[in-house]
């Protein structure tokens, strides 16, 4: 079996706010989403929340993006990478998967983000395996839903555990690099992990796990 560095992308490799937040401010300011798109964004998340799924009614919903052309929208992705993240990724954090690459680890990304921005990330990068958000489209538009589970929380550490067999991942033999307090349960499933920049319950508890704390800018 093989051993694996994963991270995930935001808060490590890219400090401050998140991939997909930042894109979305991006196409607001450029007025590439439509004003209905904000009402079904706005609708859907309120149904979540009074059902008790805040995560799912945010985190997983990309009704921001419905109707748009799946190709403009990763062209504006390339181009938003190159103007906005790719000077704010993180120096020790890029050298660090250099050096487990260099080590023999394979290299695993791992984002809540629509898989619409994909691209700029595995050129940058060059993982051995990137997983996004998968969005549903039809007939060259996103419909605003997606396919599969949303890689957050909790249900990061499902969607690596159906990944074992497929990837070969050893996971007492990898390392596993997060930032929130969310991330605990993946990154329980590692011999090693590491914390950056981590909030303050994910640091408690990193201390009482013996995991490494670092900081990252």
């Amino acid at each position: 079996m093989a051993k694996w560095a994963v991270f995930y992308f935001d808060g490590t490799l890219l400090p401050g706010e998140s991939f997909e937040k930042c894109f979305i401010k991006h196409l607001s300011r450029r007025r590439m989403i439509p004003f209905r798109n904000y009402v079904s964004y706005g609708v859907y998340a309120l149904r979540k929340i009074l059902q008790g799924h805040p995560a799912e009614g945010f985190k997983a919903n990309k009704r921001y993006l419905k109707d748009l052309p799946e190709e403009e929208i990763r062209q504006e992705a390339e181009n938003f990478f190159r103007a906005e993240i790719q000077d704010r990724l993180s120096d020790a954090g890029q050298k660090r998967l250099e050096k487990l690459r260099r080590d023999g680890y394979r290299i695993m990304l791992l984002s809540g983000a629509p898989d619409i921005l994909k691209a700029p990330l595995q050129n940058r990068f060059q993982p051995d395996f990137l997983l996004c958000a998968r969005l549903q489209l039809r007939d060259g538009r996103i419909t605003g839903k997606m396919e599969g589970l949303h890689p957050y929380g909790g249900l990061k550490a499902t969607i690596l555990q159906r990944l074992a067999d497929e990837q070969d991942i050893d996971f007492r033999q990898s390392i596993v690099f997060a930032n929130h307090h969310s991330d605990i349960a993946h990154m329980e499933l590692f011999g090693a992990a590491v914390a950056v920049n981590p909030t303050r319950k994910l640091a408690n508890h990193a201390r009482k796990r013996g995991w490494k704390i670092e900081k990252w800018q």
